[in-house]
Order: C-alpha cells, then structure tokens, then sequence
C-alpha cells in the first residue's frame, strides 16, 4: 500500500470514462438525427450542402472515436491508482488501446447524390411548368384585360404595355425559380435540435477533460514521471485542441441549420402569398369583361402592380435565403478547416490524427514505472 492521496487520479479516471459513456449514449445518436438530406439542399446552395456535409463528417468521426478513447485514458488512469493503493490484480487485467472508427459520409454528399439531386431538380421543374398550366387560361383572360384596357386609354396603355405574355413568361420563369430552390425547412430544425444535445455533452466536455488533466498532473500531489508526461502531452496537444475545433464547428453549424430553417420558412409564406395574389388577379380579370371606365382601369393596374411586388418580394426572399446559405457555408468551412488539420494524416485522408490513441502512448500512461507522486514542497 501507499500513503499517496490517488483519490485525484480516481476522479479524473471516472471523469474520463463518464464522458465516453455519454458520447456514445447522447451524442452518437445525436450527430445522426443532425444529417441534412440532399433534397433539403437548394439548388443554388451556394456549397452549402458540400461544405456541410464535410463538416457533418468529421464530427460523425470524433463524436465516434470519442467513446472507446475516453474511456481507454480513465481506464489507464484508474490502472495507475490501483497500483499505488495496492490492487495488483486491478493492473494484471488486459488493456486494450482504442480503435478509430471507419469515415463515413453524410447522406447525399457523394457524387451520386449530386447526380440525382440534379435529376430531381429537372422534374421538379417540368412538374411546376405542369403546375402552372392550369392558369393558362386565366392568364389569357388576364392578357385580354389588358390587351382592351389599352385600347380604353393611353395613360393606361402605357402603365400595362409590359404585361402582356412578358408578365406569363416572367409568371412561369419565377415559379419554376421558386419550385427548385424552395425547400422544406424541417429537416433544418431537426437537425438543430440533435447539435443542441451534441453542444450539451461537448461543450462541458471541452471544459471539464482538460482541466481534469491538469489538476492530476500540476496540482500537488501531482503525478510525476513518463506516464504523466504522455497523458498530459495527448490531453494538450491532441485531445484539447480537437475538442476545442469541435465546438466552434457544431456552433456554427447550429446557427446555419437555425438561419436556414427561419429563411426557408419565410421564402416558403412569402411564396403561399404569391400564389394567392395571383389567384385573385386571375379573379379580378375575370370579373372585368370590358375595362373601359376609370375605376376598372385602376382595379385592373392595382392588380397588376400587386402581383409584380409580390413576385419582386419572393425574388427578393429567395435572393436573401442564398446569400445566407453562402455566408453559412463560409462559416462552417473557417471552423471545420481548423477541425480537419487535426484529424487528417500527411496525405491529407481523414483519419482521426489527433485522436489516435498509440499503443505506445497508453502504455506510457498506464505504466508505473520510473514515475510516483510527489507531495507539494514546503
């Protein structure tokens, strides 16, 4: 027996492994429900479901090396506290250092996701033309509303000259427009509530893991020797650092998938508003045979004139929606470059680096050998 105080160490140990356990019981299943499908993506996403993607796939690897990671250091830590009390049957059972799970990639972030995203969006757009042709003859009343009012005034000639079969060809480009970028903006909070359950372990574990090492190796009495050298130096150099990265990377990509769903839910109310406008439109066509008369003139404009700020509104929103998708992509891009430095190798393949556990390295840390504890001096 020893009279050293190991009750730190013990504590780290059980640390170390709580963690593990909620990596694999909490976030694990979380970083699943936080995928984003392919048919969730803009067309012109700007990148946005790339550089998503790839972020996705680096927390996906982490969040599942962590587990059998942390829980090898608390098992190693708690091998070096039962040798200085005493339990050497504790240190003669088998230690295994941990394994690096395979790279897997989000759904719809490989090449043939692309591809058949690109084919869903070509029929999506013949379905919104399909869509649209039960309006042609409204539409046509539409054009002989204004094709009389023109023939009632010149001052209102001038007003509806522009909306002849221009205003159906721009009708039909902007719906089509519409139809391939608008998205359903649920599977963007879905998403956003399993990174709150990631951010809820991580975070804590970002804070905690380190300052537990320090304690065991800085405050007296402190762990000396090889065995406290390498679990402090994979803590500092690897473990802190990549925990660190995570958290910036799941922090920006709550906020995308939070913005995102609001944007996408706006672009969505904005385009039922549309769609509604130029449902009375028709209407009001329909209900002014022979606009000859000041007053059906001014109905006739005022409908016009509502119907191209609404469809100027929904441009706009959509306009909005892919300049936030960019800003977006660029923010998770900064942050998950940080977090690929440390989990890709020399050849630039991802492959959990800094998270690798060496056979060496945890046999250094569960070694008592030429090391001890020290009391604090006075």
């Amino acid at each position: 027996m020893t009279d050293v105080d190991t009750t730190r160490l013990k504590a780290a140990a059980a640390g170390y492994s709580k963690y593990g356990d909620q990596f694999r019981d909490v976030v694990a299943p979380a970083i699943n429900r936080c995928q984003l499908p392919w048919d969730c993506i803009p067309v012109l996403g700007m990148g946005f479901g790339h550089t998503y993607g790839d972020a996705w796939q680096q927390m996906d690897l982490s969040i599942r090396a962590m587990p059998d990671l942390l829980n090898a250091i608390g098992g190693a830590l708690h091998r070096v506290a039962e040798h200085y009390e005493g339990q050497d049957i504790e240190i003669a059972k088998s230690f295994t250092p941990p394994g690096m799970p395979a790279v897997r990639s989000m759904d719809g972030t490989s090449a043939g996701d692309y591809i058949g995203q690109g084919a869903t969006a070509l029929v999506t757009a013949g379905t919104s033309v399909v869509g649209l042709a039960h309006m042609v003859g409204d539409l046509k009343a539409l054009r002989t509303v204004v094709t009389a009012a023109k023939a009632g005034s010149v001052a209102l000639q001038a007003s509806v000259l522009p909306f002849g079969w221009a205003l159906f060809a721009a009708v039909l480009a902007t719906d089509a427009f519409a139809w391939v970028n608008m998205r359903e903006p649920m599977p963007y909070f879905d998403a956003l509530n399993g990174l709150s359950d990631v951010e809820s372990v991580l975070n804590a574990a970002s804070a905690d893991l380190p300052q537990m090492c320090y304690d065991v190796v800085y405050k007296a009495p402190k762990w000396t020797g090889a065995g406290a050298e390498a679990f402090y130096a994979f803590v500092n150099d690897d473990l802190d650092k990549t925990l660190t990265a995570m958290v910036g990377v799941n922090n920006e990509m709550q906020t995308a998938c939070r913005e995102a769903g609001w944007s996408m839910t706006i672009a969505l109310i904005t385009y039922l508003g549309i769609s509604a406008a130029a449902a009375i439109i028709c209407d009001v066509a329909k209900m002014i045979p022979d606009p000859t008369t000041v007053t059906q003139q001014t109905v006739t404009n005022a409908a016009l004139a509502g119907f191209l700020a609404y469809s100027v509104a929904n441009l706009l929103d959509l306009a909005q929606m892919f300049v936030f998708l960019q800003l977006a992509a660029g923010g998770i891009k900064q942050q998950s470059d940080t977090l690929k430095a440390y989990l890709t190798n020399q050849q630039g393949e991802l492959d959990g680096r800094s998270l690798r556990l060496s056979v060496t390295e945890c046999t250094t840390i569960a070694s008592w050998e030429n090391s001890g504890w020290v009391q604090a001096q006075s």
